[in-house]
This record gives structure tokens, C-alpha cells and sequence, in this order.
């Protein structure tokens, strides 16, 4: 009978803690025996998604870019995974590229919603604007779904809000209009009238900054020659 001394006996503890989801356990075990599972893809799968599972996305990555067989990297289960690894650990746009390149419709529509979702819960690091991004895609396959507007409508403002706070870039934004010019609807409109005017007017202090420096330096210099007597 295995123990928790051995390697086989941690390594079913961790799985008995892993199927009860008791992750930040179960990983106390799966690290105990890393060392001796080098190109074992299912100890990879379940250590990964483990990981994952605890907050530990990064870790969690690492674990899953790991295992070889192609098969389980195409199931869904293995994509959903990877892709929350790679939103939470603000490589959006990567989780952005999986889906672009996926060829089952089914679960490409189930994937657009969850990165959808995923990248508003997330929010900072491009999470908004992707979101935006998904939520515009799933508007235009489900027309009449209010709820997939509202998801835009949300991550556009959200966006616009970061880069008013410096926490966004600024040439993104004319994607953000480019979406909302894509509905006729009045808030949407709105929207773009708000986000043009701010663009105009931080257009503006910029040149404002940068002709106020040049007529204080020109203004400096007159004031210092002023101040000079002719030597002649």
C-alpha cells in the first residue's frame, strides 16, 4: 500500500486533493514530486491546471505549455485553461490570438464568451479592451442579445476610463470608436462624442504644454539679453 512517504503515495494524495478541489493542498504535493515527472504530460494537466485553480497563473502556464501531446492541447478543457492563464497573467493579447485561431464553432463561440468575460473581470492590462473586443464579435453573431451590448458598452467605458488615468494607450481608443461606430444606437453615439472630445482636448493641452515651453524659453532669452551691455 503507497504512502505519503513515497512518490507514488504523494502523488495520490495530490490527486485525491485535486478531485476534492482542495488545490493549495494538492499542490504541496504535485511540487514534492516535480522533480520526478519530467515529461509526464499528465502530471503537467493536473499540476497546471491545479495551479491555475489556486491563483498560481503564471506557474500554472508553465505547467501546461509543457505537455506535449497535441491531442489534449486541442480539448477545450485544455484551452479554457490556458487562455484564463494567459488573461490573469496580462498576455491578453495572446488569449485573444488562441481564439482567433481556432477552428471548432462550437466551442470557438463557448471560448469567445469566456475571454469576454474573463478579460472584464480582469480589466487593467488591455483586459477591457479585448473584452470590448469579444463582446463586439458575439453582438454581431446574437443581434438581438442586449446583454452582449451591454458587455461593450461596459468595456469601452471601462478602457476609456484607464487611459484617461494613464493606464491605457491612447491610439486604442480610435479601435474603441471604430466598434461603437459599428451600432446605431444613441449610447453608443454618446459614447464616441465623449471620447473624441477628450482626445481634442488633451490634443490641445498638449500644445498648449508645448508652445507655453517654447515662448518661456524665448522669453528667457530676451529676458537674459536684456540684461546684457554692449561691449562696444
Amino acid at each position: 500500500t503507497p504512502t505519503g512517504n513515497t512518490i507514488q503515495g504523494r502523488q495520490c494524495m495530490a490527486s485525491a486533493l485535486f478531485l476534492s478541489n482542495r488545490y493549495e493542498e494538492a499542490n504541496v504535493y504535485f511540487h514534492s514530486i516535480k522533480e520526478h515527472m519530467f515529461n509526464n504530460d499528465t502530471f503537467y494537466w493536473n499540476y497546471g491546471i491545479s495551479l491555475a485553480s489556486a491563483g498560481l497563473f503564471k506557474e500554472g502556464e508553465e505547467m501546461l505549455v509543457a505537455i506535449q501531446n497535441e491531442r489534449w492541447r486541442e480539448e477545450f478543457t485544455y484551452i479554457y485553461w490556458l487562455v484564463k492563464c494567459y488573461i490573469w497573467n496580462s498576455t491578453v493579447d495572446k488569449a485573444w490570438k488562441v481564439y482567433l485561431s481556432s477552428n471548432n464553432s462550437e466551442d470557438s463561440f463557448q471560448l469567445l464568451e469566456f475571454i469576454a468575460n474573463e478579460c472584464y473581470r480582469k480589466g487593467k492590462n488591455d483586459g477591457f479592451y479585448y473584452s470590448a473586443k469579444a463582446f463586439d464579435t458575439l453582438h454581431k453573431l446574437e443581434t438581438d442579445n442586449n446583454e452582449y451590448w451591454e458587455g461593450k458598452r461596459g468595456a469601452c467605458i471601462g478602457f476609456f476610463q484607464q487611459v484617461v488615468a494613464g493606464l491605457g494607450k491612447k491610439e486604442q481608443l480610435f479601435d474603441v470608436i471604430k466598434l461603437l461606430q459599428e451600432d446605431d444606437k444613441p449610447q453608443a453615439m454618446f459614447i464616441i462624442r465623449v471620447i473624441k472630445k477628450w482626445l481634442d482636448d488633451d490634443k490641445i493641452m498638449k500644445m498648449k504644454h508645448i508652445v507655453g515651453s517654447t515662448l518661456d524659453d524665448s522669453m528667457s532669452s530676451l529676458e537674459g539679453s536684456w540684461g546684457k551691455g554692449r561691449d562696444d
